[in-house]
């Protein structure tokens, strides 16, 4: 994305004429290495064609498209002229921004200046200014707008509630969380007035601690009475500057026309939002696609608005998928704040007696590129499938490389099963009716949510059952349904606004900065496709194949997994997905070895090839010699024996052959897990994830709630040790009780210690719910992402402030080791606290800087990176300056590899998942202290995760060969 800096803006210039501007515009553009000399030309000549004054002060000249081979790189550079230059037509120009376009990049720039021109302080301020950094904020969008505050986050709909008061500090709740007023608006709640408009419409507001004007709105589920009135739909604002009017003056117009109940009805917030912001236009719709290479830029729009002068009648825009406001199709200003590319599609409402002619001449302007050359657009969805079928170059043997996510080995021929279903819904024409396609939609989700019930009913495996409860609720969920019944009431297909509607979440969901949060996009896609086939009337088809095989896929998806049989799927490897999706885990509790992230050429792959499939080193051989089947069956069949002779002694200590010991306990989230842990020879639990206790509830659970969950866990330990991780979650993905605003990067945010802090009543009530709970039992609480040292002392007062309430015998305070910085200062924080747990996965990514859930680069997010292992041996090191112990609570243990180099470089726990404890316990019965020392420092010397893996090979395969028995 382009970004504006400092260097590239030049403040207090002076010119006495237009000209003279752009000949210091286009010398800055030369000097940036922008363009070639002589462009001051090209400027000159756009000129000619259409003056680039945009408004509020504000040019933006730019070359004609004939002189795009003079651009030598896309950028922009600002020039200010405080004393102002005439650009003609009496318009005086402050600020001028020379653009040299060779791609669409400076677009987000221009969206960003037709936004300010809506903002008359922020023009100002761009004007007067002296700092060239606050004008680079504003035009690079991060100053914040002093306009009016309201968008659909600042909606609520079907509340239950029953009084103006809870309505009004919902509302309240929402506007603080925005920062766009302070705790003295909520202490004048009480002494505003409530006036009732009509229809059950009510408004209120103040001006009282109001930082920026804002707009807020309750929809209540059920209508009540307040002052013999009823009462169905609050509109509160905070008022500065009156800008709050327009929504007033809106909701007056909506009155007079009798239409509030318009709210009152309103199933979707965007309704909402467009109600109140915007003059809707209703009438004749027309679509058209963007042919102009560059887009609706500052010359085809104004050539747009030049032909719709004489019209007779109102004339609105929006883009296709309706993700912005209607907006004037005559204004310029607005028409460039769309920031329309080449082949978007843009609906067009006009009203009045020429909506006719106007929607005409929109659709021969457009077809005629608007005074440009036009472009073809090329349907790629369409072209899909043909492209699938008819590949010429097809895989049919090799070695793909992906990311184990399940362990195990799997040989056997390979099935190919490709979710095509998105890509084959199309909605050519918008003239389906509303009242037969808004119930078909709805009756295939209820056939979809008896289909579900159906499932459940007949499966045991307890996860699955979860996750399936889980798309049911899905189901329930109004946001899935508004989208697309919007959709439905303009036109479209039932088909086609559902999918709109699913994918639109999932997509939202999946760029969500947390790796675990984006990867449950398969989930919103799994339950938007169960109900896409019952619409289409398809079925999934059964597969007639009798004799077991490896089921090859794009993505896998839980019901998929439900629907499977155990005894036929002997391993899945998939093109996408990363290690922590839902579909997964459950491979993984379900001992199906899985590989994901092989990428697209496996979409290619001709079947039934036989293939061996390794959920260890994430591998998929296809088409192997006899001799590699041979030895894969080898190494299959001595898992399965060491898999039988770990279960049968995982209840005994793990002592190495030199006698050192060391804990082996489990990662758990729910008391099922803590009783697996229990059988399959935990000594402890390492990792308790607290935040599921919080999911489960859409307000924030009582202390006796948490209590009672805690001590299900800790009954069931039996005694054994109860590593609480406290609650830790961000503003990716924030708990319905801890609203937080929209943060440019969440998972570098307030998120963990950083978050529960600014909350302490939630910390404080958490904390008192474990030490309740455990009594006289052994329990560990650690705190997540702590950084320094002095977040510590904070979060020490509070622990120490709740212990003195409680009785609890044995209790230990640690901290996770996931950031950098705290390995680094491990040594001061050793002598404050009683462990450390190092978080290997996190641990990783933020040492590596790349996301451990990105399908191109989470294969190279390897724990065994030397960077990764100094900091680790840094903690253990620094932990060994006091008293405190140092677990490892990540995946790392689970690798064989990384467990040897753990043991070496001294820590004295490793935590893994339940399933994996015998094994773990077993392989370290057989491991050297002594080499593993000299195997880490081997390691630590290494360049790269690779040579590391190089490195520990020979001694992993000896350890394997004692275990076989092939070496004593």
């Amino acid at each position: 994305m382009l970004t504006l800096t400092s260097q590239d803006i030049t403040l207090r210039a002076s010119a006495s004429s237009k000209e003279q501007a752009l000949q210091l515009v286009a010398e800055k553009m030369v000097d940036g290495g922008l363009v070639k000399a002589g462009y001051l030309t090209a400027l000159m000549a756009r000129e000619k064609q259409i003056s680039t004054y945009l408004g509020q002060g504000i040019a933006i000249p730019h070359g004609t498209a004939d002189r795009k081979s003079e651009v030598l790189s896309t950028g922009i550079c600002v020039v200010q002229f405080p004393q102002g230059v005439d650009w003609g037509d009496g318009q005086v120009a402050y600020i001028v921004v020379g653009i040299a376009a060779k791609s669409e990049e400076h677009l987000t720039i221009l969206q960003r200046l037709t936004h300010v021109i809506g903002d008359e302080q922020a023009a100002a301020e761009l004007k007067d200014t002296t700092d060239a950094g606050l004008i680079a904020a504003i035009l690079n969008g991060q100053q914040p707008s002093k306009k009016l505050q309201f968008d659909r986050a600042f909606v609520q709909l079907q509340q239950p509630l029953s009084s103006i008061t809870s309505a009004a500090s919902l509302a309240m709740t929402k506007l603080l969380d925005a920062d766009v007023i302070s705790w003295e608006f909520a202490k004048h709640l009480p002494e505003l007035q409530p006036r009732y408009l009509a229809e059950g419409v009510w408004l209120m507001g103040g001006s009282s601690g109001v930082n920026r004007s804002a707009v807020a709105a309750v929809q209540l589920a059920e209508s009540n009475t307040l002052k013999q009135q009823p009462f169905k739909f609050l509109v509160l604002f905070a008022a500065i500057d009156r800008q709050h009017e327009q929504v007033i003056q809106r909701l007056l117009k909506l009155q007079q026309k009798g239409a509030l109940s318009q709210l009152t009805n309103a199933v979707d917030t965007q309704e909402v939002v467009r109600l109140l912001s915007s003059d809707v236009v209703d009438g004749q719709h027309t679509t058209i696609t963007v042919l102009n290479a560059d887009g609706l830029h500052a010359r085809p729009a104004a050539q747009l608005v030049k032909s719709l002068e004489n019209f007779d009648c109102q004339i609105s825009v929006e883009p296709a998928n309706h993700s912005v406001l209607p907006i004037n199709a005559r204004s310029l200003t607005q028409l460039l704040s769309l920031g329309v590319v080449h082949g978007q599609k843009l609906v067009f409402t006009a009203q009045g007696p020429q909506a006719d002619e106007a929607l005409k001449t929109i659709e021969q302007g457009f077809k005629e590129g608007l005074g440009e050359p036009t472009v073809p657009v090329v349907d790629k969805i369409a072209e899909q499938p043909k492209t699938q079928h008819e590949a010429k170059t097809i895989l049919t043997t090799g070695v793909l490389q992906g990311v184990g996510a399940a362990q195990g080995i799997a040989i056997a021929p390979m099935q190919l099963h490709i979710h095509q279903l998105e890509s084959s819904v199309t909605d050519d024409a918008q003239h389906f009716s509303p009242s037969e396609e808004i119930p078909r939609l709805q009756y295939a989700i209820d056939a979809a949510k008896q289909q579900l019930g159906k499932q459940i009913e007949r499966l045991t495996q307890e996860d699955l059952v979860g996750i399936l409860s889980m798309h049911r609720d899905m189901l329930e969920d109004p946001e899935l349904s508004d989208r697309a019944e919007q959709l439905m009431k303009i036109g479209h297909q039932a088909e086609w606004s559902w999918q709109q509607s699913f994918s639109t979440l999932a997509d939202a969901q999946a760029a969500l900065a947390n790796p675990l949060l984006a990867q449950r996009a398969a989930d919103i896609r799994d339950v938007g496709e169960r109900v896409l086939q019952l619409l289409i009337k398809r079925d999934k088809t059964s597969s007639s194949q009798q004799e077991p095989y490896i089921w090859v896929t794009d993505e896998l998806l839980p019901s998929t997994l439900a629907e499977m049989d155990p005894a036929l799927v002997k391993g899945i490897a998939t093109a996408y997905g990363g290690t922590n999706s839902h579909a997964a885990i459950l491979a993984r509790s379900l001992g199906i070895p899985l590989v994901v992230g092989l990428g697209e050429a496996l979409l290619t792959l001709e079947t039934p090839w036989m293939a061996i499939l390794d959920g260890d080193k994430g591998l998929l051989d296809i088409a192997p010699e006899e001799s590699r089947i041979q030895q894969a069956k080898q190494s299959a069949d001595l898992q399965k024996k060491l898999e039988a002779k770990a279960l049968a002694s995982c209840q005994q200590q793990a002592i190495t052959p030199d006698q050192h010991k060391i804990e082996v306990a489990g990662n758990i989230a729910n008391l099922a897990e803590a009783e697996k842990t229990v059988e399959m020879g935990g000594e402890a639990v390492g990792l308790l994830r607290t935040e599921f206790v919080f999911m489960h509830y859409a307000t924030e659970p009582t202390e006796a709630q948490q209590q009672q969950y805690y001590q299900q866990i800790i009954q069931a330990l039996a005694g054994r040790p109860l590593v609480a991780r406290c609650l830790d979650v961000g503003g990716d993905k924030p708990l319905p009780f801890l609203p937080q605003p929209k943060e440019e990067n969440p998972f570098l945010g307030v998120r963990g210690i950083r978050l529960t802090l600014q909350h302490p009543h939630v910390l404080e009530k958490q904390l008192s719910a474990l030490m309740a709970a455990a009594g006289d039992q052994p329990l560990r609480i650690m705190f997540p992402m702590v950084t320094d040292i002095a977040e510590w002392y904070e979060i020490k007062v509070i622990a120490q402030r709740i212990q003195a309430k409680y009785n609890c015998a044995d209790l230990q305070l640690g901290i996770m080791i996931e950031v950098p910085a705290a390995a680094l200062l491990a040594k001061h924080f050793a002598s404050e606290v009683d462990f450390f747990s190092i978080g290997t996965n996190d641990l990783s990514q933020y040492t590596l800087a790349m996301d451990r859930g990105h399908p191109k680069l989470s294969a190279r997010v390897d724990p065994l990176h030397p960077a990764v292992l100094q900091l680790i041996k840094h903690t253990v090191e620094g932990a060994r300056h006091s008293k405190a112990w140092v677990g490892v609570c990540g995946e790392m243990a689970a690798d064989t590899a990384g467990l040897a180099l753990l043991l070496g470089l001294g820590v004295d726990e490793v935590s893994v998942s339940p399933k994996a404890i015998p094994r773990t316990k077993l392989y370290l019965r057989h491991m050297s202290l002594k080499d593993c020392q000299q195997l880490a420092e081997r390691a630590l010397n290494q360049s790269d995760a690779k040579q590391v893996r190089k490195v520990t090979s020979d001694y992993v395969e000896s350890v394997m060969a004692v275990l076989s028995g092939e070496q004593k």
